[in-house]
């Protein structure tokens, strides 16, 4: 068990000023089967109310409005987290439509015959060896893939990000009707947002992070989780402006072990 202490900095500069913003915000942790809030404080510029509702899969979703005219949107949380290997409660639900494939996770023809090759006896072992070999199979490479990159593509370029890891297994394991997350989040050390994949066997998840090869144990802070990336985008909005209007995005993520 770890105590965490995090900062997640959203910030997003546009070139003319807008006007009637809407936004939709999901990056503010919440209790889970492994990890629980201790502390939470959050700010909006420009300063505006927000309405906190859940999502189709449990995500807590804050959502709001700025109506004046702005040229900067930030949107700052930071707060402390007790997180854990050993689940913290006993809700392990797992809903069937993570069985079913998304656009973003049909699986090639490639994609099954090497799901098909790395099978084992069990599912919790046929999971973690998918995990290894997708590692081995892809190279992380920055800017090579976008949010729209299917497994199938990644898959047979060999590269990519973490989203594309986790499509990829994600894939995998549907097409072995093992049911499978995606799950958008943070972790100690990597300075942005992460994603990885939450594996159902048996009666429980088990949580694989095939960017790093290894288990996403307590150094990981869950923010949202979904069938693929498009369920658990952590930020985004609609404004209103005539013409064009260019937008500058930052993204600053830092987690700590108290």
């Amino acid at each position: 068990m770890k105590t965490l202490e995090f900062e997640y900095n959203y910030k997003v500069k546009f070139d003319n000023e807008i006007d009637q913003h809407q936004f939709q915000l999901r990056c503010i942790p919440r209790d889970g089967t492994h990890q629980k809030v201790l502390d939470i404080h959050y700010e909006i510029t420009p300063k505006t109310k927000v309405t906190r509702i859940p999502d189709g899969f449990g995500n807590p979703t804050y959502v709001g409005s700025c109506l004046d005219a702005h040229s900067v949107f930030i949107f700052h949380v930071k707060g402390k987290m007790i997180t854990s290997n050993i689940p913290l409660n006993d809700s392990h639900t797992c809903y069937p439509i993570y069985k079913y494939f998304t656009k973003l996770t049909e699986p090639s023809d490639a994609i099954k015959k090497f799901a098909k090759e790395n099978t084992l006896d069990t599912d919790e072992k046929t999971a973690w060896n998918l995990m290894h070999k997708i590692n081995e199979h892809m190279h992380y490479v920055p800017g090579s893939t976008d949010n729209t990159t299917t497994a199938a593509n990644a898959f047979q370029s060999k590269k990519g990000v973490c989203q594309d890891y986790a499509h990829i297994l994600i894939s995998a394991l549907r097409y072995l009707h093992i049911p499978a997350r995606y799950v958008a989040g943070m972790m100690i050390g990597e300075g942005a947002t992460h994603a990885w994949v939450d594996a159902y066997v048996k009666d429980h998840f088990i949580h694989l992070d095939p960017t790093n090869n290894c288990e996403a144990d307590e150094k990981y802070i869950k923010l949202s989780h979904g069938r693929d990336f498009n369920d658990c985008i952590l930020d985004k909005g609609l404004f209103n402006f005539t013409g064009q209007c260019h937008q500058d995005m930052e993204v600053y993520v830092k987690v700590n072990e108290i």
